[in-house]
């Protein structure tokens, strides 16, 4: 049996905040995915997945790399929670 797996899907939100405050700044980032794993031989979706994830910190300084850091969190959870 010969068969060819396609995943495919679309990021139909995502959300960075960063706020500066005192004494702590905030960072929240929030995605919605969508996830579709398809047969490319028999033109079937064997799998259809929708999910929602969010991450958020609050830390004393600002920084790139903690807000990316969020939203790495937030994209990786949803894709935990496809499956």
């Amino acid at each position: 049996m010969d068969s060819k797996l396609i995943i495919g899907g679309s990021i139909d939100e995502l959300e960075i905040i960063c706020r500066k405050g005192f004494p702590t700044d905030s960072y929240k980032a929030r995605i919605k995915l969508n996830l579709i794993l398809a047969d490319a031989v028999k033109g079937k979706i064997l799998y259809r997945s929708s999910v929602e994830s969010d991450s958020s910190l609050e830390h004393v300084s600002f920084s790139e790399a903690r807000l990316a850091e969020q939203l790495n969190i937030a994209m990786g959870d949803a894709v935990e929670k496809s499956f």
